[in-house]
């Protein structure tokens, strides 16, 4: 037994049971179970009191068994050594001798209070537990031990009829075996081969049984820590969706790095039924995670409008949304439709020559402007007739889109890595374009979409989301989602619309973002695919448009 002992919040010994448990009802019904059962295993401790955190080490003679959950550690300090006995959930068991420190507690008692250095000043730690603000968590117990029966023949056996065989905490404890002298004849040679292979044989066994017995523990380990996370989340669930996901996607993420170390990179193809298990805990977690996450599975996509109707060899290569319209531009025929996201209606609004290019296309409830080889073309939407407003400077580089806002017209310069303002006018616009960005804030090389809110949304097909406002960056960027975005094609978002809406190919999925860029939903299909994207929150729909169809979806 202990000659001395130091406890610190929430720790206590019970005979020959040293136990830690930061939750007072748990000391309390461990110390009743001792007293009807004083002859418990520390795991069968445990388990009678479940869902709780706690560390319960048994001393009997020099024999240690320890045993704990999650959160709990236990260190041994002998001869100027620090033996680590648990990290992780589980038990151990072995020899001690006189001498030894035993320390016991929680993760906070060693991070917040407890340091190698002050193992023989327990009066320290006090005084650093005293002065800590929170100490709910902090419960520990150190034990010298002096009294150590050293009589091997009183020892209690390491392992018994009700527990599995446990492994010594040092190969030291064992007696080193003897080494004869004398020449065996060749009567004995032969019998110590014959014990040889039994014993090897045995030895295999024995390791089977035992590498076994491990793969059910750790196999058992991460089911409950993550049966654990699927509680917590589902605690969360609906009163709070972004703490419950990013609970859930922790859990996740730990879950997959556990199973692999402990069962291989291939685990999920391993038919044994520990891993069966896991692979049922990962379906468990995927299941929650889509339902907290607002995943939603698309099973098709609707066709909401064919272009081909007005023209044959339709082609969209670019389009806008205002005010519950849909504005296109077919580059096969050089020609300009409307659509409403309302009424369906289709028309056809106007075309030119110079509009067969790929080029680029933004609308207002008067005018369509279209970015073409010869300038910026308009469409007066009353008469339908086209002219030349703007010629195009010699400033840009390469022009990749065209958006208009607040009565402004904006051009984004992939190459040049800038946004090209014309200023709006009483007239229409001004005769040069001003730059809208600070020289050197921006590298666009990746860009392939952009929209406008009143702010500046840019989207890069490596997946990046920056944001300008007053032409200079702003502290954005994109938070929540359960996997990165994977060649991205185009990003929509106007004053009229609450969300952000990426077209994330790679994923076959559209991504729905806040205004700051954490995640709000995702809609999920093999059908997801094209270039283009918009969205009406008016009519609650998702517009993707591919060749000459419009196909849509509804916002849940």
């Amino acid at each position: 037994m202990p000659e001395h002992a130091t406890f610190f919040g929430h720790a206590a010994s019970f005979d020959s049971f040293q136990v830690v448990a930061p939750d007072f009802n748990a000391l309390h019904k461990i110390e009743k179970t001792i007293e009807q059962s004083p002859q418990s295993a520390p795991t069968e401790l445990i388990d009678s009191v479940p869902n709780t955190h706690l560390l319960i080490a048994k001393i009997d003679g020099d024999v240690l068994e320890v045993a704990a959950t999650n959160g709990m550690r236990a260190k041994l300090f002998r001869g100027g050594k620090i033996i680590n006995l648990l990290l992780t959930p589980g038990k151990i068991a072995g020899h001690i001798k006189n001498g030894d420190i035993l320390v016991l507690g929680t993760e906070d008692f060693f991070n917040k209070i407890f340091s190698s250095e002050n193992v023989h000043n327990p009066e320290e730690l006090s005084l650093k537990l005293e002065g800590l603000e929170d100490k709910d968590n902090v419960a520990g117990l150190i034990l010298k031990l002096d009294n150590v029966s050293l009589d091997t023949s009183l020892r209690p056996p390491l392992s018994s009829p009700t527990s599995s065989p446990r492994r010594p905490l040092f190969p030291s404890s064992f007696d080193r075996p003897k080494i004869l002298t004398q020449t065996p004849s060749k009567r004995t040679l032969y019998g110590a081969g014959v014990i040889l292979v039994f014993l090897i044989s045995l030895i295999a066994f024995q390791l089977r049984g035992r590498n076994l017995e491990q793969r059910t523990q750790n196999a058992a380990v991460i089911e409950k820590q993550a049966r654990d996370s699927l509680n917590q989340a589902s605690n969360f669930a609906g009163l709070n969706d972004n703490m419950a996901r990013n609970t859930l996607i922790t859990a996740k993420n730990n879950f997959l790095t556990q199973a692999q170390t402990d069962f291989g990179p291939n685990w999920q193809k391993d038919p044994s039924p520990e891993t069966k298990k896991l692979q049922a805990v990962l379906a468990d977690l995927d299941n929650q995670l889509a339902q907290v996450s607002h995943i939603y599975n698309l099973s098709a996509l609707d066709l909401f409008s064919d272009f081909s109707l007005l023209r044959a060899d339709a082609n969209i290569t670019a389009a806008s949304l205002d005010k519950n319209e849909i504005v296109a531009l077919d580059s096969n025929n050089g020609a300009v439709y409307s659509l409403g996201t309302k009424s369906k209606t289709a028309a056809i609004v106007g075309g030119a020559a110079d509009f067969k290019s790929n080029n680029y296309i933004d609308a207002t409830a008067d005018t369509v402007y279209v970015y073409t080889p010869s300038g910026i073309e308009s469409i007066n939407r009353t008469t339908n007739s086209v002219k030349v407003l703007l010629p195009l400077s010699s400033d840009f580089v390469k022009i990749r889109g065209l958006k208009t806002f607040g009565g402004n017209l904006y051009l984004l310069d992939t190459d040049g890595s800038q946004i090209w303002k014309y200023q709006g006018t009483d007239f229409g616009f001004s005769a040069s374009p001003s730059a809208y960005l600070r020289a050197g804030s921006a590298d666009f090389t990746n860009v392939n979409s952009f929209a406008i809110d009143g702010t500046i949304f840019v989207l890069s097909n490596s997946g990046n989301v920056a944001n300008f406002s007053g032409g200079y960056a702003q502290d954005f960027s994109v938070s929540g989602l359960d996997k990165p975005l994977n060649n991205p094609t185009s990003i929509f978002t106007s004053d009229e619309t609450n969300n952000l809406y990426i077209l994330d190919s790679g994923n076959n999925r559209v991504v729905v973002l806040d205004k700051k860029g954490n995640y709000q939903a995702q809609y999920v299909s093999p059908d997801i695919k094209g270039s283009l994207i918009l969205a009406d929150e008016t009519v609650k729909k998702v517009f993707l448009l591919s060749g000459a169809k419009v196909y849509s979806f509804d916002l849940k």
